[in-house]
């Protein structure tokens, strides 16, 4: 192999290794995922007002589903939980939350199984009215 070839392979290979490593340390944090979230998801709308009934209900699936992780007041001083509180969560749309939830995220188990769409929607009036 030629000089040139080899300083090539040795380019792709280091560009491919940083930007891995990259991808993989933003994950770790939960800043960057490679999972993008559709527009047309990102734009949907709670269908469900923030209501006593539907508190109650984003409240006590918080507390069985999400508190380990993201601890009692969503300071993400749980297991492995982000911080709720933060203006990178609480500037999210309804839907980017929504998919998040349902999708999940980092070490964020997906919720599609476990939780029905109504109740997602639940969880995220009580994030917005409680964090």
């Amino acid at each position: 192999m030629s000089i040139s070839k080899l300083a090539s392979v040795c380019v792709l290979f280091t560009t491919a290794i940083s930007t891995t490593a990259m991808t993989f340390d933003a994950d770790a944090f939960g800043i960057k995922s490679e999972k993008r979230i559709p527009a047309s998801v990102a734009k949907k709308r709670n269908p469900y007002p923030p209501g006593p009934h539907s508190l109650e209900v984003g409240q006590s699936i918080y507390y069985d589903e999400c508190r380990q992780c993201h601890g009692k007041n969503g300071l993400g001083d749980g297991d492995e939980g982000t911080d709720l509180t933060a203006e990178s969560v609480r500037s999210m749309s309804d839907g980017e939350l929504f998919w998040q939830i349902r999708t999940g995220v980092g070490p964020m188990p997906s919720y599609r199984k476990t939780l029905s769409k109504e109740d997602t929607w639940h969880v995220i009036n009580y994030l917005r009215s409680v964090f």
